[in-house]
């Protein structure tokens, strides 16, 4: 039987055990991991955690999975044609996995018992639907880098367990453990099953970043506030010029926040606090959100009058009346706007991109995905109509005429995002030239991870110029 997770007793003060590293976060440096993200909050709640325990409850799991995939897929492969070739490939066995895991994936979580921070982050998972892949794919990078540190002790380790502990792990940041566990599974199952395709050489690109409780209002962000915020300072004080010395007070991140109209828009929105969203309203935070959210809308209009123009004459070109536009081919060109890394709203914003911390979210803007970025300014401007309209005190002050950001909706204080306004433009579109809509709108993908906000990060092969 697996013995009882051990809690290294603690030396040190609370807050520089929050900030010393640990075999959870020591594989960092070289992947894209926000410093206010999920990924760097499980690892300090798991800073006393000893990685052999994990192995001793992950090992279980993850071979119950194994089994359980392999023969579902040799149940499949019963009805298909006796002359096929291939019946599966590795991306295939992936998804299979991931569905498996997922059924066992509670069963696990029950079993993490040990310290408070633990014991807390395992009933939040369970309370809120977790995604399976993406906490496993930490603790098996966690595990990968106490191997590679060689502090992985297996005679600590339960016999049935002790297999995931002898696996030949690579860095993490090169390649991710569950794809080391997952390949290695392929092999083995290539050698019983030859209609499974041969191994790709390159690994799988699968998102882990994603986020692992869906629950976005979930109230364990407030308990991590005050993490929070001094990573967000160390975060802020890593920008200033090495000449100049002086440090952010202690309060700044707050007082900031407070007079901050980025910040109100994306509480209006109830964006979470360790959303990547609030580090770039922190840096916008001179940034006048009155002229953004003009600018914005103008922006979105104009490229909604292109939208037209080439969703008319395509259809032209296939001898089709303007009548006969379905949403679609009007997508199809909307899209083209987000697929530039110098799209007009970013264009728009970058004007505004002069203040200090501001001119670094200007940097920056080339790198972030067109789309993402996008529904963030939407976001903001649509929060920022609303409070106009209803006359809320935490904006400017300077009431506007918005001419699309009208906020009458039948949910007051709804926020949009890029998706409303797409619907919007097209509604619009449809009343103009005289197009009935029937409602499917099922070409609506603009087909990017949305908890992603750099286009290095996104899944998929394309190329963004």
């Amino acid at each position: 039987m697996a013995h009882k997770i051990d809690i290294v007793p603690p030396s040190r003060s609370v807050s520089s055990m929050f900030e010393r590293r640990n075999v959870w976060s020591d594989w960092f440096p070289h992947d894209w991991v926000s410093p206010l993200s999920w990924v760097k909050m499980t690892a300090i709640l798991l800073h006393d955690t000893m990685p052999e325990a994990i192995v001793d409850r992950l090992a279980p799991l993850v071979e119950e999975t194994r089994e359980a995939t392999e023969l579902r897929i040799r149940e499949l492969a019963k009805a298909a044609p006796v002359d096929a070739k291939v019946l599966v490939t590795y991306d295939d066995y992936r998804e299979f996995f991931q569905d498996e895991l997922l059924e066992r994936y509670d069963a696990f979580l029950e079993t993490l018992d040990g310290g408070p921070d633990l014991e807390w982050l395992r009933d939040r998972l369970l309370r809120n639907g977790a995604g399976a892949q993406s906490f496993v794919w930490f603790l098996l990078n966690g595990i990968a880098q106490a191997q590679i540190e060689e502090i992985l002790d297996e005679k600590e380790i339960a016999p049935g367990a002790r297999w995931l502990a002898e696996l030949e792990f690579h860095e993490p940041a090169f390649l991710a453990g569950d794809e080391v566990v997952l390949r290695e599974f392929y092999h083995a199952f290539r050698e019983s099953f030859p209609a499974a395709a041969p191994l790709p050489a390159r690994p799988s690109t699968y998102p882990r970043l994603a986020h692992p409780i869906f629950a976005d209002e979930d109230p364990y962000i407030a308990r991590l506030k005050v993490i929070e915020e001094r990573q967000a300072r160390q975060l802020a004080c890593e920008h200033i010029t090495p000449a100049d010395g002086t440090k952010l007070p202690e309060d700044a991140w707050r007082r900031a926040s407070n007079r901050n109209a980025w910040f109100r828009a994306l509480d209006l929105a109830r964006v979470p606090a360790f959303h990547w969203q609030r580090q770039v309203a922190f840096l916008l935070r001179d940034v006048s959100l009155d002229e953004g959210a003009v600018r914005v809308e103008r922006a979105l209009l104009d490229m909604a009058e292109i939208t037209a123009r080439h969703a008319i004459a395509d259809a032209m070109a296939r001898d089709r009346a303007v009548e006969d536009i379905g949403f679609g081919l009007w997508f199809k060109w909307w899209r083209e706007h987000f697929r530039h890394w110098n799209d007009p709203l970013r264009a728009e914003l970058l004007e505004l991109c002069s203040p200090d911390d501001a001119s670094l979210v200007g940097d920056w803007l080339p790198r972030f995905e067109p789309a993402v970025f996008a529904d963030f300014l939407v976001t903001c401007s649509h929060a920022y109509a609303i409070g106009d309209r209803i006359g809320l005190g935490t904006f400017c002050g300077k009431e506007r005429r918005f001419e699309l950001f009208v906020g009458e909706t039948n949910r007051p204080l709804a926020t949009w995002n890029l998706f409303d306004v797409t619907l919007e433009l097209w509604k619009r579109f449809c009343t103009s030239e005289g197009i009935a809509d029937h409602g499917d709108h099922r070409a609506l993908d603009f087909e990017v991870d949305w908890n992603v906000p750099l286009s290095c990060g996104q899944p998929g092969p394309g190329i963004r110029i």
